[in-house]
């Protein structure tokens, strides 16, 4: 049985579970008095940040300058990363279905092996974990390494201790989503080889009686029993990241849309370094994040098209009713079935999808870099129009 891609699959599921145990963000071991204990500590936990963090009982550089539009920004950010760790880390508790999921990756991979014979390429499904794992160590990283940095160049520990946490479980998260993306990724990849091989065991079998054919024919409808397998496997991943994705996307939105804006107000105001390259090293890793599944699907996309091709392009023995029957079974069953992975039916995963995003983060940015460059000229002519008033006009001196 070929189950190798499997357990790379399982093995890379586990270090990312291991992870989220070492960090507390869910219970080793899935008892109801352990879940109730988790959520409680994280509810007390996001209760405690955000009540430090409203009172602002800490030193920010446009604190001092009066930058309501700053302030009002802050606050979203944090409202933002406080309800993304607290969608994603109750749903983690209460609402795993990785283990169903997981049952019909191996159930899928056993069908296409012992069924058809086609053997799955271990060594690209490898290739593709591992690239998702670099991918996440290099994350967290490169997180840790700027909290840190920045860490020894502010006073604000419990801030930036606090916003790494609730960093990780985002990230995590994420690549779990991009972990399930890959693992689809490559069963596209397998199906596509062996529904190409089935076609050619056919054309070359031409020249033969029809008994020896049937087998290619029983290959297409096991293909056709895939496929279905394959698109309940992607609902139930819909399904399982659907909250999840939803806040996700929100914050990534807010995230790519706010660090440019504090990049350019510290550079006016303070020109804050380890503030700037905060910002700018964020933007780049999360655009990064968003690059990778929106890679995985539009693949997947384009593998379907494949697969469906390989059967329209059949043109032996077109007269067999049986060989018509099944190919037309094939055809309809894909036509009618897209491979599309939505967000809670608000957005696809896709490449369209990361230039609608950058649109709408670069108009969101100027928009916030016009209000603040409005606001702040608006609080400098006041407060000159205020010492003028207050100047006696013969001596200059103040009345």
């Amino acid at each position: 049985m070929c189950d190798v891609p499997v357990k790379q699959h399982n093995s890379a599921l586990r270090f990312i579970r291991l992870l989220m145990c070492l960090t507390l963000i869910v219970p080793p071991r899935p008892h109801r008095q352990l879940r109730l204990l988790y959520t409680g500590s994280m509810v007390v936990y996001l209760c405690l940040i955000s009540r430090w963090r409203i009172a602002f009982n800490y030193h920010v550089d446009y604190d001092r300058l009066n930058d309501t539009v700053s302030y009002v920004l802050d606050l979203l950010n944090f409202v933002a990363l406080t309800v993304s760790h607290f969608v994603i880390s109750f749903q983690l508790i209460w609402q795993s279905r990785s283990s169903r999921i997981e049952a019909q990756f191996s159930h899928i991979q056993n069908v296409l092996y012992e069924k058809i014979g086609h053997k799955v390429n271990a060594a690209r499904s490898r290739l593709i974990t591992n690239r998702v794992f670099r991918l996440l160590l290099f994350r967290i990283l490169i997180l840790l390494g700027l909290t840190v940095y920045n860490n020894t160049s502010s006073n604000e520990s419990l801030l930036l201790i606090a916003n790494f946490y609730s960093q990780v479980v985002l990230i995590l998260r994420c690549s779990e989503f991009a972990l399930h993306s890959a693992l689809v990724l490559t069963i596209y990849q397998e199906m596509y080889e062996a529904a190409s091989a089935v076609i050619s065991r056919l054309e070359s079998s031409r020249c033969h009686t029809w008994s020896p054919r049937r087998l290619p024919l029983k290959h297409i409808a096991c293909l056709q029993q895939l496929h279905l397998l394959l698109w309940n496997l992607q609902r139930d991943i819909e399904k399982y990241f659907e909250r999840a994705l939803i806040v996700l996307m929100l914050k990534f939105f807010i995230d790519t849309s706010v660090h440019p804006y504090w990049a350019y107000v510290n550079r006016i105001q303070t020109n804050n370094v380890p503030m700037q390259i905060w910002c700018a090293t964020e933007e780049l890793l999360i655009l990064l994040e968003m690059c990778v599944p929106c890679w995985f699907w539009t693949r997947c996309d384009q593998l379907q098209r494949k697969f469906r091709a390989v059967f329209h392009g059949v043109s032996v023995d077109r007269r067999n009713e049986q060989l018509n029957t099944a190919l037309l079974r094939v055809s309809a069953q894909l036509g009618q079935e897209s491979c599309e992975f939505t967000v809670g039916g608000l957005l696809t995963i896709n490449n369209n999808l990361l230039g609608k995003f950058l649109f709408g983060v670069v108009s969101y940015t100027l928009i916030c870099i016009q209000f603040w460059i409005t606001y702040t000229t608006k609080m400098r002519l006041e407060a000159e129009t205020g010492a003028g008033v207050n100047q006696d006009p013969l001596n200059g001196t103040t009345i």
